[in-house]
């Protein structure tokens, strides 16, 4: 029996990731309003406000940044794209743990920006 080609192993791996990243994703919709919550004294329709945009904000600016992104990648090659991009993510991500409700939003929005961002600063 011949054995797969090592991409096709791989692209298997990385769609059941993708699969599983998805699913994590979106399981913090019903929390994100706890810790909105926590960050002022809000209204519940002010709550549901905000909560809404900061979870979109996500991906509003995925939909205008991925063009330029593609563009990028197809210049640079993807292995550096994915390592800038996880340097991003993991910045964006250690910053957070911020107690201020205004970069609670920037930073979601940021989480798309910020590793297409360290592309263009990077040789």
């Amino acid at each position: 029996m011949k054995e797969k080609p090592i991409w096709k192993k791989n692209l298997f791996v990385l769609s059941i990731a993708v699969f599983i990243a998805g699913i994590a994703f979106s399981e913090i919709m019903p929390f994100l309003s706890l810790y909105i919550n926590t960050l002022g004294n809000f209204s519940h329709q002010q709550l549901n406000f905000w909560s809404g945009i900061v979870y979109s904000g996500t991906f509003i600016v995925s939909a205008v940044v991925s063009p330029w992104w593609g563009k990028l990648a197809d210049k640079k090659g993807r292995k550096p794209m994915i390592l800038r991009a996880g340097i991003g993510m993991s910045v964006v991500i250690a910053c957070m743990g911020s107690k201020m409700f205004g970069n609670c939003f920037c930073l979601e929005c940021c989480k798309v920006y910020l590793p297409a961002l360290f592309l263009t600063l990077m040789p």
